[in-house]
């Protein structure tokens, strides 16, 4: 059966705003949630699909993948609103085929534009949108999906059998896939269709004077075991010595320790960085969702069998009140010497 048959299944993953760059890793982690959904290569295609505004871009990675859309609108400025995407994307959609009855699944990442685009594409498709998800897969032809509720308290399990269907995904971590040897595509479209008005906007300071956390190399992230607000002012040292952000598990936002910003995991963000350190965070599957299973991660604990250390890649048991003041001081000492 080809690839190309009618009713075989297209899997589209769908970047937009600044989603489009490839600094956060979002890009190879759907990437390899959409091929882990095709048992056989055969039974479907995996496609990328880049909307942007006219400019340069990143040289495309077509491995694992069969094709590779590059699609512009002159009309996408510095940073449109969701509407303006929305109907860029529906435009863009319409020239590769997408829309009801045809068996897609679009993937979209799990921010918030994600999250909008899903449902709005849906209406405009004639499809269904299962909002954020933290993990797809595709039986016969069901589109099956766990979504956390509840602020992550609670796993619901949904299907779906209308086509196309539409999903902001936060895969968790999985094993690496093996890399493909025949790489797709690149085939470009410049759309010209009109855009809604986008609506003036005024920034806001947020007063976070901290380094974000998406595009950090060096995340630390604290969790209940931090134990107070404290814990995050040594934290918030830690990081300025080592040009980290800071971040935290959902009990230390409840808590009120830190801002709902700075949550990372399965309802707060997904973070990439090179070293995650994460101190007093047990490791529950929900949190680790949000750190890329490319990054090194680095976990203190005092709890020896805390879920954290079985993905660590270094491990230190003990108390961080003890062990981070000395980390501290060696790290101002170190840069004294260096300076």
């Amino acid at each position: 059966m080809s690839d190309m048959e009618a009713g075989s299944l297209r899997i589209v993953v769908l970047l937009a705003g600044g989603d489009a760059g490839d600094g956060d890793g979002q890009r190879e982690a759907l990437i390899a949630a959409a091929r882990s959904m095709l048992s056989e290569p055969w039974q479907g295609r995996v496609e990328l699909m880049r909307l942007r505004g006219v400019g340069p871009a990143s040289t495309p990675a077509l491995a694992g993948l069969s094709t590779w859309w590059d699609v512009t609108h002159p009309g996408l400025g510095a940073d449109p609103s969701a509407a303006v995407w929305a109907e860029a994307a529906m435009q863009a959609l319409d020239r590769i085929g997408i829309a009801a009855p045809s068996r897609a699944l679009v993937l979209l990442p799990s921010g918030p534009l994600g999250v909008e685009l899903a449902t709005c594409l849906a209406v405009r498709c004639g499809g269904v949108s299962l909002g954020r998800c933290q993990a797809l897969s595709v039986e016969a032809n069901v589109v099956l999906a766990r979504k956390a509720v509840f602020g992550g308290r609670v796993v619901a399990a949904l299907r779906s059998a209308t086509w196309p269907c539409f999903a902001a995904l936060r895969p968790e971590r999985m094993k690496a896939l093996p890399t493909m040897q025949v790489s797709g595509e690149l085939r470009s479209i410049t759309l010209d269709g009109a855009l809604p008005a986008d609506f003036a906007t005024q920034p806001v300071d947020s007063g976070d004077a901290q380094r974000a956390l998406v595009g950090a190399r060096v995340v630390v992230s604290g969790g209940r075991g931090m134990r107070g607000p404290e814990g995050f002012d040594l934290l918030g040292r830690l990081a300025a010595q080592l040009d980290a952000a800071v971040g935290g598990s959902l009990p230390a936002v409840d808590a009120g320790w830190l801002p709902v910003a700075r949550q990372v995991g399965q309802s707060g963000k997904f973070v990439a960085p090179r070293t995650y350190v994460a101190v007093g965070i047990s490791g529950t599957p929900q949190h680790l969702a949000g750190v890329s299973s490319e990054s090194s991660i680095i976990a203190l604990n005092s709890d020896p069998d805390a879920p954290i250390f079985e993905m660590a890649d270094v491990g230190l048991v003990g108390d961080w009140q003890e062990i981070l003041p000395r980390v501290l001081m060696h790290l101002a000492a170190r840069e004294r010497d260096a300076g």
